[in-house]
């Protein structure tokens, strides 16, 4: 059923079946989406709330087939989504970012969490590399910086 939504469960002593928060996937073709929970929490501003962050397995789908896209959702103390951004780098269809373990942590010390995660070349035989990218964290969740290399140093 379609528009996809997110059931927040919140922990405690006493586990329940009651929704303590829901809200709707933004697209409503989203077959999908998957919400990672691993490496929790993740403040990508610093504001002391935390992002939810859900990776669609086919924001884009092109004749070569889905793009995932990850989506980070700007929280507030209301748990209630307002804003959210997505990481993705289509029409860029050498790489996906669809099963990449995806890593958080203040890894420059601002107070803000980063990401990184590692990208397999779709096309090998074209000598793709695979690669790391680092997106650091921001006040306004802007991912158009980011750090990247690739692992062809390594390699002969």
């Amino acid at each position: 059923m379609y528009p996809i939504v997110h059931n927040v469960y919140f922990g405690g002593p006493q586990l329940d079946t009651i929704v303590d928060h829901s809200f709707a996937f933004p697209d409503t073709v989203e077959k999908n989406a998957i919400f990672q929970a691993r490496n929790w929490p993740v403040d990508f501003d610093g504001d002391g709330y935390e992002e939810l962050i859900i990776t669609s397995m086919s924001l884009f789908v092109t004749r070569k087939g889905p793009y995932a896209g990850i989506f980070v959702f700007k929280t507030n103390e209301n748990l209630s989504p307002m804003e959210y951004k997505i990481i993705t780098d289509f029409p860029d269809t050498l790489y996906t970012i669809a099963n990449a373990e995806k890593y958080f942590g203040d890894i420059d010390g601002d107070g803000k969490d980063d990401m990184t995660f590692y990208q397999h070349g779709v096309y090998t035989e074209l000598g793709l590399k695979d690669r790391r990218r680092f997106y650091y964290g921001n006040d306004s969740l802007d991912f158009s910086n980011y750090y990247q290399f690739s692992d062809d140093t390594l390699r002969s």
